[in-house]
């Protein structure tokens, strides 16, 4: 398994950037080839003309991304991809599989020490879709939690969440308050842990994503309204009770290092439930990132979604919110 996990890590981080330099060599004239580059892997240092604004991290990830249309083997990074070799969980939730522990099933003591990974990429369907310079895409988001460390129960993994995903995105040119309003998508997404019984968890969401950048920050505001299910069909009927209508993001990113924090709130007076993620990445030799990740609050994964999760944990990033 650790193998595979390197292979997949190594997987995208190289085709990406192979795609990415054989976009730009592509390209003849010079003075276009070099700007190409510069788009992909950062120009010089440059003061802003006067009268002329610095173009937002959130919008160079966008240039980027535009410059790999042209690919026939356009994968993207979606959100951010990492593995934490090793996170600490302070109260591992053991309730969805007691049941199973008592007949025998599953033996699942759960240890506080496992690993934590996620991939996620996006992959371009249709340019220009309906709106000039807007893209259909496909999305997908993988998160796992695996009792590595826990060999007196076979060291299994505890959860994994599937997340799929078809969202529009929309470009614009707005500014709200000194921040320029960058993208809008509109999306649909399917969640599901893949399991049966007392451990099944999904639910379906359509939601909107409003991305905010001003030079270095980045601010993302993501409503979702869930779909309705069959009484009989719903394995987790309170999950917005726990995790909210919403995720609010921000993120700050000074030389090679980016502090991020995502917030939720259920929004209820009483049983009021707040959520935080906070992540620093920072630059390690060769082509990673290290990485640092606080969670503390509901629905890091489905079969916790009611259990409020207190983990930190270290490991490294390949890509992160931009």
């Amino acid at each position: 398994m650790r193998v595979l996990c390197s292979f997949i890590f190594s997987f995208f981080a190289l085709s990406a950037n192979a795609i990415e330099s054989s976009v730009c060599g592509e390209i003849s004239a010079d003075s276009a080839r070099l700007a190409c580059y510069d788009a992909l892997f950062g120009a010089p240092n440059a003061t802003p003309a006067a009268g002329e604004s610095s173009i937002s991290e959130v919008k160079k990830r966008m240039n980027r991304e535009d410059l790999l249309f042209g690919s026939e083997f356009a994968i993207m990074p979606h959100r951010q991809s990492y593995i934490l070799p090793y996170t600490y969980n302070e109260n591992p939730n053991s309730e969805p599989f007691s049941p199973l522990a008592a007949d025998g099933t599953e033996n699942q003591q759960l240890d506080n020490a496992e690993a934590k990974f996620q991939i996620s990429f996006k992959v371009p369907l249709v340019d220009n879709f309906l709106i000039e310079d807007s893209t259909l895409w496909a999305g997908y988001t993988q998160l796992s939690l695996w009792q590595v460390y826990n060999s007196d129960a076979s060291a299994p993994f505890r959860e994994t969440n599937y997340e799929p995903e078809l969202f529009w995105t929309i470009p614009t040119q707005a500014n709200l308050l000194g921040a320029n309003l960058e993208s809008v998508s509109i999306g649909f997404n399917h969640q599901s842990n893949g399991r049966g019984s007392e451990l099944s968890r999904s639910w379906n969401r359509v939601y909107a994503n409003f991305v905010f950048a001003h030079d270095r920050w980045a601010f993302a505001f993501k409503p979702w309204y869930r779909i309705p299910e069959d009484e009989d069909d719903d394995d987790n009927p309170d999950i917005d009770d726990y995790v909210g209508y919403a995720d609010f993001t921000a993120a700050y990113k000074w030389n090679d290092m980016m502090l991020s924090t995502k917030l939720r709130n259920n929004l209820r007076s009483s049983d009021n439930h707040t959520s935080v993620n906070m992540a620093l990445s920072f630059p390690l030799p060769g082509r990673l990132n290290g990485y640092i990740e606080y969670v503390n609050g509901y629905g890091e994964t489905l079969i916790d979604y009611n259990h409020r999760t207190k983990r930190i944990g270290i490991g490294v990033i390949l890509n992160d919110w931009y």
